[in-house]
C-alpha cells in the first residue's frame, strides 16, 4: 500500500483495541475493506514482531492459511497519527486507556482485511469474536480452560465458574458445539464478544435482546441455538477448529519441559536479554520449529544439561511461536442473502434451517510468546495444582 493512500484518509473510527495495539477503520473508498492496527507505546520488543501473525499462518495447513489475515507494514505519519488520536478520544475503555497509548508523532503499523465489515455491503452483517482456548493437557485430567477457572476466582478476576469447556467446541459434534455457544452467550467472561456495527461492545456480555431482534432473532425461533449451529457448520465448511485441534495435539510439548528448559538457558546465558536474537527468523522456517517441538516431547529431565545450546534455544523458541495459538481468536461475520451475488474473496456461504448465509472467519491474536513467560505460566499452573487439589476432574476428554 503506498504510503500517500493513507495520507489521503481525513476521517478514521476507532473499532477496538488490544493489550498492544488499536485498530482503527479509514473512511476512504480505496482503503474500504481494510483497518490499520496502530501499536501503543506499552508494546515492547519482548511481544515479538508486530507481524507475528504472518509467520503464525504457515503453521496451519493450506486449506486455513487464507483464515489469517496478511498484515502490510505501512509507515503512517504524524498528521494521520493526530487523526487517529482524535478519532479514538472518550471512546476508549477506561481500562485499555490506562494500559498504554498511541504513539504521538510518525510509527510504523500494519493493515489487514477488515473481518467485521459489512458482507455484501448487508448492513445487518453479524459477528462475535470467540477466543476457543485450549483444552489440554489432557494428562492433567481437567482441560487447562476449566483449571483456570479455579485461578481467576481466587483472584478475583471472575465472580462464578463458566459453564463453558472448550473440549465441547473442539469436538467437531453439532451437539456439542451448539451447547459451547450458549454456555458462553450465558457466561461470556473473555471468551465471546459481541461485535455491533464492527466495534467491540462496551458490555461484559453480548446484549441477548439485541441478537433477538436482529434478522437473525426474527429468523430464527431460538437465535443463540441457531448461533452455535451457525459456528458448528462454518466450522465444519472451513475446517479451521480441526486445524487448530491438529496444532495443539501435535506441536505442544509439556510446560514442565519448557520450564527445565528455559532453567537451563539461564543457568548457561544468565538470562534472556537478547530479545532481538529471540526475534530473528527461524533459520529452518517452520519445519524446523516442529521438528525441535517433537523432539523437545522426547526428552527427560535429566538429559537437559546435555542438550547443546543451539538445540535449547531452538526448542524454547518453537514453544513460543507455538504458544501464539493457545490465546488466538476466531472472528466470525454473518449475513443474510436475499439474492444470487458474486464471488468475493474470503465470503462463502452455509445453509442454516433452510437459509443461506454468507460468513467469513478469521483467525487473530496469534501474538508472540515471549521465552520468559515460560516462568510466569509455570508458578501459575503450580498454583492451579494446589486450588484444584481434591476437585473432581470430570472434563470429557472422550469427545476430544
Amino acid at each position: 500500500m503506498e504510503a500517500h493512500a493513507l495520507d489521503l484518509v481525513t476521517k478514521w473510527k476507532y473499532i477496538g483495541e488490544g493489550r498492544s495495539s488499536c485498530i482503527f477503520r479509514p473512511l476512504f473508498e480505496p482503503l474500504e475493506g481494510f483497518v490499520l492496527r496502530a501499536p501503543k507505546d506499552i508494546a515492547s520488543e519482548r511481544d515479538g514482531p508486530l507481524d507475528f501473525c504472518n509467520v503464525a499462518r504457515s503453521f496451519l495447513p493450506e486449506r486455513s492459511q487464507s483464515h489469517v489475515p496478511f498484515l502490510e507494514e505501512v509507515e503512517v505519519s504524524a498528521d494521520v497519527c493526530l487523526l487517529l488520536h482524535e478519532a479514538s478520544d472518550g471512546v476508549r475503555p477506561q481500562f485499555r486507556a490506562k494500559a498504554g497509548q498511541l504513539p504521538h508523532g510518525a510509527f510504523t503499523g500494519h493493515l489487514l482485511k477488515d473481518l467485521v465489515s459489512d458482507i455484501y455491503g448487508c448492513e445487518d452483517t453479524i459477528s462475535i469474536e470467540i477466543k476457543p482456548k485450549v483444552p489440554g493437557p489432557r494428562s492433567a485430567g481437567m482441560c487447562r480452560f476449566c483449571r483456570m477457572q479455579y485461578y481467576k476466582l481466587s483472584k478475583g478476576q471472575e465472580v462464578r465458574h463458566s459453564k463453558y469447556c472448550p473440549i465441547l467446541l473442539y469436538s467437531g459434534k453439532e451437539e456439542h458445539v451448539v451447547r459451547a455457544v450458549e454456555e458462553l452467550f450465558e457466561e461470556s467472561q473473555n471468551n465471546l464478544r459481541w461485535l455491533p456495527k464492527g466495534q467491540q461492545s462496551t458490555s461484559q456480555h453480548p446484549p441477548l435482546d439485541f441478537l433477538e431482534k436482529s434478522w437473525f432473532g426474527r429468523s430464527f425461533e431460538h437465535p443463540v441455538s441457531a448461533m452455535g449451529l451457525t459456528a458448528h457448520l462454518t466450522f465444519q465448511k472451513t475446517h479451521i477448529m480441526e486445524d487448530l485441534k491438529q496444532i495443539q495435539e501435535n506441536l505442544f510439548f509439556p510446560l514442565s519441559t519448557a520450564h527445565c528448559l528455559a532453567e537451563e538457558f539461564v543457568r548457561r546465558k544468565g538470562s534472556f536479554d537478547d530479545f532481538v536474537a529471540w526475534q530473528a527468523p527461524f533459520k529452518g522456517g517452520v519445519k524446523s520449529i516442529i521438528e525441535y517441538s517433537r523432539q523437545a516431547r522426547a526428552w527427560k529431565t535429566e538429559d537437559v544439561s546435555r542438550i547443546p545450546l543451539e538445540d535449547l534455544e531452538a526448542a524454547l523458541r518453537a514453544y513460543s511461536v507455538l504458544s501464539s495459538f493457545k490465546d488466538c481468536s476466531l472472528i466470525l461475520s454473518f449475513a443474510p442473502i436475499n439474492k444470487c451475488t458474486i464471488d468475493v474473496p474470503g465470503v462463502q456461504t452455509v445453509e442454516v434451517d433452510g437459509k443461506i448465509l454468507a460468513f467469513r472467519i478469521g483467525v487473530v491474536d496469534l501474538d508472540y510468546k515471549h521465552p520468559t513467560r515460560i516462568f510466569h505460566y509455570f508458578e501459575r499452573e503450580r498454583k492451579i495444582d494446589e486450588l484444584v487439589e481434591g476437585v473432581d476432574t470430570s472434563c470429557r476428554w472422550e469427545l476430544h
